[in-house]
């Protein structure tokens, strides 16, 4: 869990080694010398990259009361890996809600999940109403028996002079 952007860690390392600087003096300058001190910097923020700033000043604070001499980055990131976690940020209260509200929004969930469950449009409906006018014996043009019983699946016929339905078969329900 990275705290620090790479800008500002580059910001704090600066301020560590002022601070390292001025704890220690020529002790702390002499560990880097022959060493390109940009790349060191870079070298100890990549490796305290984990740690939010909090855990740097209190190992910073480690340092100062437990060592007379400068820490190497391996010194240095252990006490960050000793530091305390900074807390979580607490949450914020919960709302209050006078319950007649809450009952209200209960009861508009339930109207919406009512909605969803309802039954669907019975898209054949045109169709059944056109087969009980036929069967009652009532006029239903040619056109609307072939495609009202083509949507039902169903073959309309004339037996003996009564009008049935029965279900399509094989070709005839292609």
């Amino acid at each position: 869990m990275r705290e620090l952007s790479p800008e500002r860690l580059e910001g704090c390392v600066e301020q560590l080694f002022r601070r390292m600087t001025a704890m220690y003096g020529r002790l702390f300058a002499d560990m880097w010398a022959g060493a390109d001190l940009a790349d060191v910097k870079a070298i100890w923020a990549e490796d305290l990259s984990p740690f939010c700033w909090r855990q740097i000043e209190w190992a910073m604070e480690q340092c100062k009361a437990t060592k007379d001499f400068p820490p190497t980055l391996p010194m240095f990131r252990g006490f960050c890996l000793q530091a305390p976690r900074p807390e979580a940020p607490k949450a914020l209260p919960a709302p209050e809600i006078h319950p007649n509200v809450v009952a209200a929004r209960q009861a508009e969930a339930e109207a919406m999940a009512r909605q969803v469950l309802a039954p669907k449009v019975d898209h054949k409906a045109w169709a059944k109403l056109h087969r009980s006018d036929w069967l009652a014996g009532r006029s239903v043009r040619m056109i609307v028996v072939e495609m009202a019983s083509d949507a039902l699946g169903e073959r309309w016929h004339t037996d003996n002079g009564r009008r049935e339905c029965s279900p399509a078969y094989g070709a005839e329900a292609a």
